[in-house]
Parts: C-alpha cells; structure tokens; sequence
C-alpha cells in the first residue's frame, strides 16, 4: 500500500484505487469517523468472514462461501448477470439508506419515537419495504414504531411481507426485533406463520442456543398456546440438560416454567433431578442457578419440595452456594427461605448455620447471612462500609 491514500477517508481512498462502486459496509463493522486504508477495511472484513479487497483483487477467505452465503460477481464467469444483480442490490440499499436518512423530511426527529399525527405521512414509504427496514439497524426501530402505532388490519398487512423471510429474520440482529414485535401485538393465529417457518428450518434445533433466535421463541412461549409449540418444547427438553448451562438456552427453559404447560414444568424438574450424581454440577453453574430458582418459583408445589429437598440433603450444598462469584447461588438458597412447608426453610437456616465459619470469612458470605437471618448475624461497618465484626451471633 502506498502512502498516498493511507490516511484517507474511506470512500475517497477508494476512488484512489479506482473503483467504480463502494464497498458494501454495515454500521457496526466500520464505525463511523474512523480513517480506513482499503488495506486496513480489507483486513477487518477477513475478520468477519467476508471477502476483502487489496490492490484492486478481491481476496476470498477459505470457506467464505459457504459461512457467509456467496462470492462476489468478478468470481463467477459463469455468472455473467451476477454483477448488474449486486449493482442493482447496491442501489436498493442506497434507496434506503437515503429514505432513512431523509426521515426527518417527514416531520420525524427520531426514528424510534414519532408522534402518531406523522404515521400517514410515514406509512406509505414503509409498505413494500418491511424486510429491508427490518434488516437495517435504523429501519428496524422505525418499523417497531409504526407497528405500535398502526390498525391492526395495517398491521397484519405489514407483518405478512416477512412471510419467507422469517428465518432470515431471526438470525438479523436488528430484525428480530421486528418478529418480537410482531408477535407481543398480534394474535397469535395471525403470526402463526412465524412458527412454522420456524418448525421447518434445517437450524430450528439450536434455536434455543442462539443469540437472537432464543429471543424469539421466548415470545413464542410467552404468547403462543402451549398446544401449538409441542414440536418445539419436545426438541428442547431432548436438549434440556445442556441448554440448562447454555447462555442463551437457559432463558428458554425458564420462560417455559413460567408459561408452559404443566407435563413440560414437570419434565424439566426431573431434568434438573436426575440423576443425582450430577445435581451438585448443575446447582452450581451460573446458568443452571436461573433455572433451578424458576423452577423453585413457578413447578408445580410437590415439584418445589422435591428441589428444595435435594438442595438440603447434598451435603456442604448451600455453604458452596452461598459461597460462589455470581449471585444465581444466592438467588436459590434465599428462595429457600420462602418455602415453608415441611420445614424446609428451618431446614435450610440449621444448613447455613453449620457453614457459617466460611462463610463469614467472605464480604458475599457475609452479606447473604445478614440478609437471611438478621435475628442473629448483624455485622458492623469499617470507614468503607465493609463487612466487619458480627454484632449478634
């Protein structure tokens, strides 16, 4: 790379270059105010997976076909009409950036918040182009926005145009929003076809693991009938041991404590029960600690007993509880303290007590005593408002 262009804005050093067209970038891959050298935005979109440019070639990463969905134009000679395809998809995507950047044009200061008095000025420019605002980060908050604001009648005509676009949609980290959207405001029968969409995608089993797609079958699990989610609470609670320490699968099994069906709390109980050698792991991961403390919250009342008695009856269970760097330990011990029958809250403060020594050796340990048995640990304050001396013990 030469000096000449180094520093330059990124658009003026590819017309250094002579290239005829921009490069395709999106909001959060080249942040905005920053000088790029087409060296340098080649190397961030090698990062990402994409294809990059240098010296007027295009440079393919390994397997980019197949992780991102295609290679450019100037790589297929046998695909001499892919390159006026990509020109015209460059111009779409001008069209929109100009549309969302003229919004202002409407009397609309904000694409998330518009007074409702601009919604008929708006909506026109919006039928047609609901999957390409739902994919574009600023399009995907005018359209949450609209859809707040229209008829449901508009509403069903609007949301209808992501029919065959819904798994796409998932993946998008802006239109997923959208599909939420869609589905907190409509009846379910009118965005059933999100879920069969759903139902016959190739990735629907690891829906529930991924970052956007779990966001989406939470609001399916929250709105839709139990009934109608039986294919996809079946595939879960296949999974349902690993997704209980998933990052983003627990989520999904909490949401179906607190509003499925009562046979699917019950399977997840037994989840999180059997077998037994493994209950100690699994009440001591950070994700799993969600899941134990909703379903100590929401399983039916024997279920709950049957938790709180395991949780007492591992030995040194609640002192490591207590004990842990995150907070989901002390979540489910507290929730403990809540459940009265069969003594089970006397059960867990004789628990604690026999761990106390430990426990008073650490600032959380501390704090988790005195917020649970006040009547008998109290602790002063130093200058910095640490944990000290106990006042009662």
């Amino acid at each position: 790379m030469g000096g000449d262009y180094k520093e330059l804005p990124f658009k003026q050093a590819l017309a250094v270059k002579g290239r005829s067209q921009e490069a395709p970038a999106t909001e959060d891959s080249r942040p905005s105010g920053k000088a790029y050298s087409v060296a340098s935005w080649g190397n961030t979109r090698h990062r990402r997976g994409g294809g990059g440019t240098f010296g007027g070639r295009r440079q393919i990463p390994a397997g980019a076909n197949q992780q991102r969905g295609g290679y450019p134009a100037e790589s297929h000679p046998d695909k001499p009409g892919q390159r006026g395809h990509n020109q015209a998809t460059q111009d779409d995507s001008d069209a929109l950036d100009s549309f969302l950047e003229s919004h202002h044009n409407f009397g609309v200061d904000s694409t998330e918040d518009f007074a409702a008095d601009r919604l008929p000025v708006i909506l026109p420019h919006v039928r047609g182009r609901v999957v390409k605002l739902a994919m574009n980060p600023k399009g995907c908050r005018l359209m949450q926005r609209v859809l707040e604001l229209v008829t449901e009648k508009e509403m069903v005509a609007l949301v209808t145009e992501l029919k065959g676009h819904v798994c796409a949609a998932v993946e998008s980290p802006h239109a997923n929003h959208v599909l939420q959207k869609a589905i907190v405001l409509l009846p379910p029968f009118k965005v059933r076809f999100i879920a069969d969409e759903l139902l016959v995608w190739d990735r629907q089993p690891s829906l529930a693991r991924h970052q956007y797609g779990c966001r989406v079958l939470e609001r399916l699990i929250e709105h839709f009938p139990g009934e109608w989610l039986e294919e996809f609470t079946a595939g879960i609670l296949q999974d349902g041991k690993a997704l209980c320490r998933s990052n983003y699968g627990n989520f999904v099994l909490q949401h179906l404590l607190e509003h499925g069906l009562p046979q699917v709390r019950e399977r997840i109980v037994q989840l999180l029960l059997e077998p037994v050698q493994e209950f100690r792991d699994l009440a001591l991961n950070q994700s799993a600690c969600g899941v134990l403390d909703s379903a100590l919250n929401y399983a039916a009342p024997h279920d709950q007993r049957r938790l709180a008695q395991q949780l007492l009856n591992t030995p040194g269970l609640l002192t490591e509880m207590c004990s842990s760097k995150h907070r989901g330990g002390n979540e489910v011990v507290k929730r403990l303290f809540r459940i009265h029958e069969d003594g089970i809250c006397a059960q867990a403060r004789v628990g604690l007590e026999k761990g106390a020594p430990e426990l008073m050796q650490q600032k959380q340990g501390k704090a988790f005593l005195e917020a649970c048995m006040p009547d008998k640990y109290q602790f002063s304050k130093d200058s910095k408002g640490e944990n000290t001396l106990p006042l009662k013990e």
